[in-house]
């Protein structure tokens, strides 16, 4: 396989404000995509769709702060270290604490996208 290099920095990276918190596409693949989530104090995000797209794949990684999720029918108090994976249709969350929560979000296959810059654009779109 001859897959090349792709750098991002996190603290660099272009991002935007939307209703599941600031996201910045970091890296993107046809396979796989990784971004970095911001989630501000007192957000929450309850379990939705996400109608027209296929099927994919995601995984929560706390990296920062303290964040109430919910999977499925568990709510889940994920610290750092934290790392959950839940059907897409059935995951949110909630910042219940006075700082920012910093997480990365892995999604496989990506649902509409093939590169950092694509995602950046379709978030772009939903405002």
């Amino acid at each position: 396989m001859n897959t090349p290099s792709i750098f991002a920095d996190w603290n660099t990276s272009e991002g935007v404000a939307t209703s599941e918190g600031l996201i910045k596409p970091l890296i993107a693949t046809s396979n796989v995509s990784l971004s970095a989530l911001e989630i501000s104090p007192g957000e929450e995000v309850v379990p939705h769709k996400h109608d027209g797209l296929p099927y994919f794949e995601v995984i929560l990684c706390i990296m920062e702060g303290n964040l109430e999720v919910i999977a499925g029918k568990e709510k889940i108090s994920a610290n750092p270290g934290t790392f959950i994976m839940a059907h897409p249709d059935e995951m949110g969350w909630s910042n219940k604490s006075d700082r920012i929560v910093r997480a990365l979000i892995i999604h496989a296959p990506p649902p509409a996208w093939k590169s950092a810059g694509e995602f950046l654009d379709r978030i772009k779109s939903w405002k």
